[in-house]
């Protein structure tokens, strides 16, 4: 009989061990400025972030030193985290980096996540400020084909992305995309987008394509840039959130989106500007992004006063265009828009349909509070829709299109024009009616006011950051108005049947 030496008992029972536990998470240091390559330890990090990607396994936390100078890499993680073992890139205790990709309209990340799952990305500083950048600094890219899922992208700063002129095309500064070129949902991605902050970045701060189940919650993004969308030519383009190419299943919650650069500042060449559709918008829905909603989101100061010197310019708070159906939009707040405050499509694209906006506040529109396009099965109702006086033209609107593909519901509104009454409607034609001929044409709006909102005009420090508080005054004309007895508006009193301390916190949808 053979017989088992004691050290082979050992290696075997080390061996068993280590198959049924797992190899033990490792902490993995970069600090750029120590000498090549490292070995990624306290005392001897990797010299680059590339590197650190190169060792690291699922469940591995990766910790970014400083350096004297910024980071300039273009660093592709391809392993995976798994449901229990995340991969987290974030910065050292004490220290504060500064990442940027110097290469002028690259479609690159300085951080790229490709075809990898259960990673998360918290607390970095991606500052492309006054360089010729590449149009993204986070990209979460899909290429392979299985979903890309549990994907954290949390308390970063991203700053001054997006390069310059053409370099601009579908620039972002945080970019979830799948392939070129691949059929629409084959390569879906999903995650959450939480608690950035977003400061002067081109094109788009999120842009979000062929996904499915990505929540965004708690961002502020602020001074948005235009940026080209065509290398060769094109449209005008600025927008907070874009949401487009069939994404699916999105949530974007309780986000402050403001102070956009204004039209009229475009540093565009005019030689690249061949299109007459040009946008401006807080969160925008293009090319067939469905089953969403849009709830509980802080929008104000989008060129206004509007200063569009190109014909075919818009300024919007909430776009929802071609092909972006069964979309819920209730409970934003949305005040100082140079144009719309919500507009459901287009003259000449494909239908949004089956779109709801429930209990939103408007004020300060410098044109058409609601313009509805077109699109199938649109309701409106509960809102609280105040024009600017001034330049205002009309509280609500449905184009001749609109009207022909209806029925549609409209009523428990409230109009504000600024007291004449005389600019509440328009029903599939030019001309503007007061709430009694609005009514009789559109055969809506029987329970609808029109009236002074009575909102508490003073600023409420973490509510809204401007001129107006959209919050109801105790005397408002508001409160109980709605269907069902509800206050009208984004925020219910506390006598409202459904009033709650904040709007209704969405549930991310699980994704098959």
């Amino acid at each position: 009989m053979r017989r088992i030496s004691n050290n082979a008992v050992g290696l075997f029972v080390y061996v068993s061990l280590l198959c049924s536990t797992g190899v033990q998470a490792a902490v993995i240091y970069v600090g750029k400025d120590h000498s090549c390559p490292g070995s990624g330890t306290s005392a001897s990090p990797y010299c680059s972030i590339q590197n650190a990607f190169n060792k690291v396994r699922a469940g591995d936390t990766i910790l970014i030193r400083d350096g004297a100078t910024p980071y300039n890499e273009n660093a592709i993680l391809t392993t995976t985290g798994t449901s229990g073992s995340v991969i987290t890139i974030t910065k050292d205790s004490g220290h504060n980096p500064t990442i940027r990709l110097v290469n002028s309209g690259a479609q690159q990340g300085a951080i790229q996540l490709q075809n990898v799952s259960y990673v998360t990305v918290d607390g970095l500083n991606f500052d492309a400020t006054s360089t010729a950048s590449s149009r993204y600094a986070l990209m979460v890219y899909n290429s392979a084909g299985p979903l890309m899922t549990n994907i954290t992208v949390q308390n970063n700063t991203f700053a001054g992305w997006g390069s310059t002129a053409a370099a601009t095309a579908g620039a972002a500064a945080v970019a979830f995309r799948s392939s070129f070129g691949t059929k629409y949902n084959a390569f879906p991605i999903s995650g959450i987008i939480r608690n950035n902050t977003f400061v002067g970045n081109r094109g788009h701060a999120i842009a979000l394509r062929q996904t499915n189940g990505v929540m965004v919650t708690g961002n502020t993004i602020t001074g948005n840039r235009c940026a080209i969308t065509n290398a060769k030519g094109g449209y005008l383009e600025a927008a907070g959130i874009k949401i487009g190419n069939e994404a699916q299943n999105t949530t974007i919650y309780g986000n402050h989106i403001h102070s956009f650069e204004k039209f009229s500042d475009c540093d565009m060449p005019i030689e690249l500007i061949t299109a007459k559709s040009h946008v401006w918008a807080g969160i925008y829905c293009d090319a067939g992004g469905i089953n969403s909603i849009i709830e509980g989101n802080e929008i104000h100061d989008v060129d206004y006063p509007q200063s569009l010197p190109i014909a075919g310019a818009d300024s919007v708070g909430i776009f929802i265009e071609s092909r972006c159906h069964n979309w819920t939009v209730r409970r934003n707040a949305v005040y100082r828009i140079g144009q719309k405050g919500i507009r459901n499509g287009s003259a000449g694209t494909g239908n949004p349909d089956n779109t709801v906006y429930e209990n939103n506040s408007f004020s300060q529109i410098g044109e058409v509070g609601i313009w509805i396009a077109r699109g199938k099965n649109i309701t409106v109702r509960n809102n609280i829709i105040a024009i600017d006086p001034a330049t205002g033209v009309t509280s609500i609107e449905f184009t001749s299109t609109a009207v022909a593909l209806g029925p549609h519901v409209v009523n428990y509104n409230l109009y504000w024009d600024g007291a004449s009454g005389s600019k509440i409607g328009r029903w599939g034609d030019y001309t503007t009616r007061n709430l009694t001929n609005w009514r009789q044409s559109c055969n809506c709006d029987s329970k609808t006011l029109s009236t002074d909102p009575q909102f508490i005009i003073s600023p409420v420090p973490g509510i809204l950051s401007n001129s107006e508080n959209l919050r109801l005054s105790s005397s408002s004309p508001a409160r109980g108005a709605g269907d069902g007895g509800i206050d009208l508006g984004a925020y219910p009193s506390v006598s409202s049947p459904t009033s709650t301390s904040r709007p209704f916190v969405p549930v991310l949808k699980s994704v098959k």
